[in-house]
């Protein structure tokens, strides 16, 4: 059985359609204690990147192959947490978006250099 700090329990689902895209969770709302992770999956017939200005994790930016996925690995001890109780929902004012604050947008770019499909958010609760 895996241990808190590797369960896997929130799965970020790319779907992209033509130019369009989407996430079937926005904003994608992780525990820190818990140990969460996001993990994307891509199923379309070519890569997609998952790019953020500033991360929560390890890594900035992600390559999720084509009909593949790839996981966030574990949020990083120094990440910023979100400490609204009601939050991801209402958004205070300059709340979202903003890492300061525990909200960490990102972009899905058709990979490597393509076009944004997407800009999503993560908010990593305390």
């Amino acid at each position: 059985m895996a241990t808190p700090s590797t369960i896997v329990c929130l799965r970020a689902k790319i779907t992209v359609t033509g130019k369009a895209a989407c996430v079937d969770q926005e904003p994608i709302v992780l525990n820190a204690p818990a140990g969460e992770q996001a993990e994307w999956y891509n199923p379309e017939p070519y890569p997609v990147r998952i790019q953020f200005a500033i991360s929560p994790f390890d890594k900035n930016s992600y390559d999720v192959p084509a009909k593949g996925h790839v996981s966030s690995g574990p949020i990083r001890a120094d990440a910023k947490h979100c400490k609204v109780p009601t939050c991801p929902e209402p958004y205070a004012t300059g709340h979202q978006g903003n890492s300061a604050n525990g909200h960490y947008k990102y972009s899905i770019l058709k990979s490597p250099n393509g076009p944004v499909l997407v800009d999503p958010e993560v908010v990593i609760k305390p």
